[in-house]
């Protein structure tokens, strides 16, 4: 792996674990946020990054070792452009 390719598969992985880690501690409106709302708010942002960085050629969450990479994935594909919603 290129050393430009690797240093975009770290910020993806990096801004992912900010985000999970960030969200431990979020409430909204009083309350902790469901596991699902945090779900939720993961793919959200593997969906932008996939906008970020449309023109990378790699998948940065496919061999990832994480929960929900699949779904991180897939969330990332879609914000690339490289996956419509009807395939997913």
């Amino acid at each position: 792996m290129d050393p430009v390719t690797q240093s975009i598969s770290f910020r993806c992985h990096a801004a992912i674990l900010k985000v999970e880690k960030d969200l431990g501690t979020r409430r909204f409106r009083g309350k902790q946020l469901t596991e699902e709302e945090k779900r939720d708010v993961l793919l959200v942002r593997a969906f932008r990054l996939g906008q970020q960085f449309k023109h990378y050629g790699d998948n940065p969450f496919a061999e990832w070792h994480h929960p929900l990479s699949q779904a991180l994935s897939k969330s990332f594909l879609l914000g690339a452009g490289e996956m419509s919603e009807a395939v997913a």
